[in-house]
């Protein structure tokens, strides 16, 4: 990605109906969406756990430390499965009714980081099988089908929150897929997988407010799939790419503090009906400011 595309990347609302960019993906049984999922068979907050890891019908034990992807065999000393020979292993689904699904890997690429080195980031293409979809479908359908997945961070998906960070997560990772506000909080290095430079949870929020356009920060977005923006934040690990045409907004872990021209302006109304009358952006305080190119 050039450096113009990496500040004036588009937002996007992955799965509409939980409202968090988070994976782009429906519950394989039930179409309800998720972004996460527990190593160790925990269910999530869709209750659908993992419940076998396999390729070949080789049971693994699946291992994601930051954005690092290992399965490793079962009780025997073969070798453990990295990159591209990752691809054909399934993980193996149930839901709290006890219906079946399947998320297989089934491309292995690479992406980079939009701030800081230029380092490599795995991204994965994943498609599920279920009772209700015997044919292999994308798990992610946004930006196509590709995906990250790192561990390390926790994120509330009504409400827009970070709730968990570094040892507390341990067990969890999440499914970002292409375009989604979890798969920028990555590649703009805020989070645990992904930092250079130190950030809280309080300072990940607030970039996940901005991505998502939770002014009010009650979890309500006033954004659409595509909208252009521009942002740079007070750790300076990221910045405008030139001049903004008009500034949008300052903002905390709480949303934003001011708000200038809302980068949906046909939205102003609603935002003012919603949040109350906020003021206009002057000297205010925040972690992050956004712009409209």
């Amino acid at each position: 990605m050039t450096k113009t595309a990496m500040f004036a990347a588009t937002v996007a609302l992955a799965i509409q109906p939980s409202g968090l960019s988070g994976a782009d993906a429906a519950r394989p049984a039930s179409g309800r969406p998720f972004h996460e999922m527990n190593v160790n068979g925990l269910p999530n907050q869709v209750g659908l756990s993992i419940v076998g890891v396999e390729r070949d019908r080789m049971p693994y034990d699946l291992e994601i430390a930051g954005a690092s992807i290992a399965a490793r065999p079962r009780g025997s000393k073969g070798a453990a499965l990295f990159g591209h020979d990752l691809v054909g292993l399934k993980l193996e689904l149930k839901d709290t009714t006890g219906s079946r699904s399947t998320i297989e890997i089934t491309a292995v690429g690479a992406t980079t980081y939009w701030a800081g080195p230029p380092e490599e980031v795995p991204t994965f293409a994943l498609t599920y099988t279920s009772a209700m979809h015997a044919e292999p479908q994308a798990l992610c359908t946004a930006n196509g089908n590709e995906a990250i997945l790192y561990s390390g961070d926790r994120y509330d998906a009504e409400r827009k929150t970070v709730t968990a960070t570094g040892a507390a997560t341990a067990g969890w990772f999440n499914i970002a897929c292409s375009g989604t506000a979890l798969a920028k909080l990555h590649l703009t290095r805020h989070t645990e997988a992904g930092q250079i430079v130190k950030t809280s949870a309080g300072e990940r929020q607030a970039m996940l407010k901005m991505f998502t356009a939770d002014v009010c920060g009650d979890g309500t977005s006033f954004t659409v799939h595509g909208q252009p923006l521009l942002w740079a934040d007070a750790n300076h690990v990221t910045g405008f790419d030139g001049p903004a045409a008009t500034l949008e907004a300052v903002w905390t872990e709480r949303g934003a503090v001011c708000l200038d021209t809302p980068r949906r302006p046909e939205l102003a109304a609603a935002i003012a009906a919603h949040c109350g009358e906020l003021p206009r952006c002057t000297n205010q305080h925040g972690y992050v400011i956004s712009g409209n190119p």
